[in-house]
């Protein structure tokens, strides 16, 4: 059985995933949830030194795998995020919806082995991409 507090630091680990991804974009809005007001409150449970790793780790991912990789022109737009739990309902995919692309993000959190990881689609159609 999956210890509470391991489940909790996921959720809040996504959470800093979204917020700190997000801050990167020209814009990013996204439609209040259920699902977005259960991840920020198990970011704010989280504690202090947990959430300051958790965001170090994240603005490290963005800075050295996403903005050196991904098409500049990106980050100039006004973004839609979707909040997609996983199936088991113990992880958040994390979607950035722009005119042309979709940006999907998952992180994985294992304290010190924690890891972050994106799949950039082209969007092809409303709410249809494919992998670029």
């Amino acid at each position: 059985m999956e210890h509470a507090n391991a489940r909790n630091n996921q959720l809040a680990f996504d959470y800093a995933l979204f917020m700190i991804a997000g801050s990167y974009f020209e814009k990013a809005v996204c439609p209040h949830s259920l699902w977005e007001r259960k991840l920020s409150q198990a970011y704010k449970g989280a504690k202090t030194d947990t959430q300051v790793r958790m965001e170090a780790l994240c603005i490290r991912y963005a800075e050295v795998e996403l903005l050196p990789t991904l098409p500049p022109e990106i980050w100039k737009q006004e973004v839609s995020v979707r909040l997609i739990p996983t199936t088991d309902g113990k992880r958040t995919v994390v979607q950035f919806v722009g005119e042309n692309f979709i940006l999907r993000l998952q992180a994985l959190y294992r304290g010190g082995k924690s890891r972050v990881f994106h799949e950039l689609w082209e969007r092809i159609s409303e709410g249809e991409g494919k992998c670029a």
